[in-house]
This record gives structure tokens, C-alpha cells and sequence, in this order.
């Protein structure tokens, strides 16, 4: 006698029939693939905003690191200014007393 497990059975199996469970499942399953892809694409478009953030942030910080040294060249042309500002007001001084020493002496004359 065969082993029942040397020979398969040549009837089918009769075919499941769709739940409610099955077909929530399957449609599910399909809500699911359309959110990930949904999800792929906003994570995408999260990422492409993050990286024009960064290149905007890095144009703003050179913007920023130029108008520094602007700054910086500016405060030196000032710093620049007052020193002959203070040089001009010690010559002034000195050219006042210089002449009010000539006009001293005029009048001890």
C-alpha cells in the first residue's frame, strides 16, 4: 500500500472565499502601499526643502562673514579718521600757542 504522502491529492482544495476580514485586509494593504508612497514623497520633499535651507544658510552666513569685514574696514577708516582728527587738533593747539606767545611777545615789546 502507497504512502498517502508519495502521491499528491489530485482533487483541489476548494478555493477560499473573501471574508470581510480578507478584503479589509487586501484594501488595507493597498491604503497603505498609497500612503508610504504618499509618506516617501513628502519625506522627499522634506529633504529637498532642508537642503535648500542649508544652501540658503550657507549664502547667508558668507553674506554675512563679507558684511563683518565691511564692517570691520569701515571701523578701521574711522578709527583712521579720528587719529588724524586728533593729530589736527594737537597741531591746532600747538599753532594757538605759538601764536599767542608771538602776540605776547609783540606786546611785551
Amino acid at each position: 500500500m502507497a504512502n498517502l504522502e508519495d502521491h499528491p491529492n489530485p482533487v483541489p482544495a476548494p478555493a477560499e472565499k473573501l471574508n470581510k476580514e480578507t478584503k479589509d485586509g487586501a484594501a488595507r494593504r493597498g491604503k497603505d502601499d498609497r500612503a508610504d508612497d504618499e509618506l516617501a514623497a513628502k519625506a522627499q520633499e522634506a529633504n529637498d526643502a532642508a537642503a535648500k535651507a542649508a544652501k540658503n544658510a550657507e549664502r547667508a552666513y558668507k553674506f554675512a562673514e563679507e558684511a563683518k569685514n565691511r564692517v570691520a574696514d569701515a571701523n578701521n577708516v574711522a578709527q583712521n579718521a579720528k587719529s588724524i582728527a586728533v593729530y589736527g587738533a594737537l597741531f591746532g593747539a600747538g599753532a594757538m600757542i605759538v601764536s599767542m606767545f608771538a602776540v605776547c611777545g609783540t606786546l611785551i615789546n
